[in-house]
């Protein structure tokens, strides 16, 4: 089941994305999930990169979205940035 969302980047730009993939424990506990990154998130990622001189620098993200009856507000790390769907971790959830 695809899920719309709000990715917001480190450089403050915000884009409505599709989550793929959403980890979910018990209680409703978000851990992680995956994204489809669009070639405007991607164009936007590659010039963050360059302005903060690193890929990793440009990691944490926030996202929000529902799913299944639940809000969630969290900050994120995403791995494999450069992939079509990377991964993400939750850092932090923020109450809603």
């Amino acid at each position: 089941m695809i899920t719309i969302g709000e990715l917001t980047l480190n450089s403050g730009f915000k884009y409505t994305i599709e989550i793929h993939e959403v980890e979910i424990f018990q209680m409703s506990i978000l851990h992680g999930g995956s994204f489809k990154v669009t070639e405007e998130i991607s164009s936007q990622l590659n010039k963050d990169a360059h302005e903060a001189g690193s890929w990793q620098a440009i990691q944490e993200m926030n996202i929000k979205f529902s799913h299944r009856g639940n809000e969630y507000d969290a900050d994120i790390i995403v791995k494999d940035i450069l992939s079509d769907y990377p991964k993400f971790k939750i850092i932090k959830i923020h109450s809603m």
